[in-house]
């Protein structure tokens, strides 16, 4: 039996060049990833209604609320938006903020403030209700923001980069706040942020170029990375090649990797490996069988005692994470010739992703 449906959406944007298929499974968080200009924030504005899609459909909970005929307005949908800025109204108290959705669509004042004071005390704000916006910490306003996104009942709730403005001791205890307050309600989250992702999504969609690259849940598409953004978001080396049999893939030079993985003998594979896997040599060295690859250095960035090594593979770049006595040893520069190693152990191989 198919999960029951949040939001789809399937729909092109020609002015931007999106063309997007995504679902977010209902009552789960989904968060949207991408390099800046990849789609996210259309993807959002479709679904929250600023947006009408040239073609395609945008569907939440069975009801088809855009396609390229008609739209129901923003205020039609019963959406909770939460973005980088709290936008509190600044002449309100913190309880007629919260209040002034339900007000909105149609409640009395009374059960409009009852429904505001318990939506705030949920979110550890009930102090707060007779303050105005200006009185607030970044933080205190970011709740104030989540109690009036929830005040509504929303059918759907879209967490547009929530943290990106606020100091990083407050993010924490907010991560933990919006994972116990979504749960069981159907989320779109925005986020740059990989602790973002492993601590509150379910599933994730990967943008690129306004296209879905990848999508599913979480640790199934971080764990193999779709693209060199993902792979990067991640903390891990993505190369791509053709495999030449279950555990061996050919990059585009003729060097060869081998690795774990069951993959297609003369079909597209990629191989993941971790950074500081990577070691940096100016001769192979012998002892057991490791993967040798001819290289060469591009950029030296120190990161303390660490020195993040960019080197060009064949026609791809990987990142080696070395010591600084490493890297002075074999008088990195760039342009120095080096070998990389890696234990085939530590290599993970992939079928590549089907495109279009």
């Amino acid at each position: 039996m198919a999960e029951p449906l949040g939001v789809r959406v399937a729909a092109t944007v020609d002015r931007r060049g999106v063309d997007v298929t995504f679902a977010a499974a209902q009552g789960q968080l989904t968060a949207l990833i991408g390099p800046n200009g990849s789609g996210k924030s259309t993807c959002i504005q479709l679904v929250a209604g600023g947006l009408r899609p040239d073609t395609g459909s945008v569907v939440i909970d069975a009801t088809t609320v855009a396609d390229g005929r008609r739209m129901l307005p923003s205020h039609h949908r019963r959406i909770g938006y939460v973005e980088q800025r709290p936008l509190l109204f600044p002449h309100l108290s913190v309880l007629d903020n919260v209040a002034y959705g339900p007000r909105a669509r149609g409640i009395g004042r009374a059960e409009a403030r009852n429904r505001a004071e318990r939506e705030l005390a949920a979110v550890g704000a009930a102090h707060l209700l007779d303050r105005k916006p200006r009185a607030l910490s970044g933080g205190q306003a970011q709740r104030v923001a989540i109690a009036r996104a929830l005040a509504i009942d929303p059918d759907v709730v879209l967490l547009d980069e929530p943290f990106a403005a606020l100091d990083a001791a407050a993010t924490p205890e907010l991560r933990r706040l919006l994972r116990e307050r979504l749960a069981g309600v159907t989320t779109l989250l925005v986020t740059h942020d990989l602790l973002d992702v492993l601590a509150l999504a379910d599933g994730v969609v990967v943008l690129d170029h306004g296209r879905v690259v990848a999508a599913g849940d979480v640790d199934a598409v971080l764990s193999a990375p779709a693209s060199d953004f993902l792979a990067d978001f991640v903390g891990v080396n993505l190369l791509h090649g053709t495999a030449t049999d279950a555990s061996r893939l050919e990059l585009s030079d003729g060097s060869e990797i081998t690795g774990i993985g069951e993959l297609t003998a003369g079909a597209p594979a990629r191989a993941t490996v971790a950074p500081g896997a990577v070691s940096l040599h100016t001769v192979a060295p012998g002892g057991s069988p490791r993967n040798t690859l001819l290289a060469e250095v591009l950029t030296l960035d120190s990161r303390g005692p660490v020195v993040a090594v960019t080197i060009a593979v064949a026609d791809q770049r990987l990142r080696a994470d070395v010591t600084a006595a490493a890297a002075a040893e074999l008088g990195l520069v760039p342009g120095s010739p080096v070998v990389a190693v890696m234990k085939a152990t530590q290599v993970s191989l992939h079928p590549a992703m089907p495109t279009g």
